[in-house]
């Protein structure tokens, strides 16, 4: 079944977005140029997973497609595109897949 109480109310992966943010901070943390690398990498990778997932999730989790339309893309519900409004020209320019992401 779907979760949709708790953190799910505004993150639909909060396991991910967790992570992502503990990533972003690593290069703060480390104070490490370098480690951005590494970090951005993981994001990215994050990005893709959620992705795939969702996908994964609409076509065998019943009642997934009514949760997930409740965003227009992305990881965070209600709120949804906090970098790129959807209709802008720049978030047209981008590949799908890219666009989903945020």
């Amino acid at each position: 079944t779907v979760c949709n109480t708790g953190v799910y109310k505004i993150v639909r992966h909060p396991g991910y977005a967790g992570m992502m943010i503990s990533l972003a901070a690593l290069p703060l943390l480390t104070g490490s140029f370098w480690s951005i690398i590494p970090a951005a990498a993981g994001i990215i990778l994050l990005f893709i997973r959620t992705f795939l997932e969702d996908d994964t999730l609409k076509r065998e989790l019943p009642g997934y497609v009514e949760y997930s339309q409740m965003t227009n893309g992305g990881s965070f519900r209600k709120y949804g595109n906090l970098i790129l409004p959807e209709d802008s020209a720049a978030a047209q320019a981008l590949p799908l897949l890219v666009r989903n992401l945020f």
